[in-house]
């Protein structure tokens, strides 16, 4: 049970290293400095390291994060609240916590800020800029109706028919994921290993390991 605690206050930016990788054919004479190799989907990847920018990495699929030898960023979250419940879209599962009272909480607020943080270094290091920022897709939405706070979506890793996630409940210990409603509170666990390109954007999608249910 990955319940350890992540003080997001203390990442290190500056210790956060990207690994470009390029899906492997015998057309692409990039690959012939590849070092590393991963297989994803049976397709395969390799590194390519001709393009500092990866926005002119054209061939770019995926980035590889790294942060102090680990091949993962866990920090943890302050208690929120969750918004919608679970999200199911085909086998792929996610949830939305709310960024609620955050001009009065410290907490919330530190936290909103990491995340941006997050993203804005993101941003730098594929080279985009204030005109080309709306090539990278946010993790946290800001709803035109006045009815939500903002919220951050995080996705719930389904593997094998089953959830990758632990979750804890002093109260029951019969809880599962998909028991989670709107309105309850929690603290996770979250992580980031992967900047993903599609459809000529760039998403970075926040992951959890960890659910301690509060009420």
């Amino acid at each position: 049970m990955n319940n350890k605690f992540y003080d997001y206050s203390k990442v290190d930016f500056s210790k956060i290293n990207y690994i470009q990788f390029v899906e492997k054919d015998n057309e692409n004479v990039n690959h012939q400095r590849a070092k590393y190799k991963e297989k994803i989907f049976k397709k395969e990847f390799v590194s390519c390291e001709l393009h500092k920018s990866p926005k002119n990495n054209f061939l770019l699929s995926h980035m590889n994060l790294f942060y102090n030898g680990n091949n993962k960023i866990h920090i943890t979250t302050p208690i929120m609240q969750n918004v919608f419940g679970i999200n199911k879209k085909y086998n792929s599962f996610s949830m939305c916590v709310s960024f609620a009272d955050i001009e009065n909480n410290p907490d919330i607020k530190g936290f909103y800020d990491i995340i941006k943080a997050f993203e804005y270094s993101q941003m730098a290091h594929i080279g985009l800029n204030e005109k080309t920022q709306n090539e990278y897709i946010s993790q946290i939405k800001h709803p035109e109706e006045d009815k939500y706070d903002p919220f951050i979506t995080i996705k719930l890793p389904f593997r094998y028919n089953k959830f990758d996630v632990d979750i804890y409940n002093k109260e029951y210990s019969g809880m599962g994921i998909m028991d989670i409603r709107h309105g309850n509170k929690l603290r996770c666990n979250i992580y980031i290993d992967t900047i993903q390109k599609y459809n000529g954007k760039y998403m970075c999608k926040w992951k959890c390991s960890y659910i301690e249910m509060i009420s």
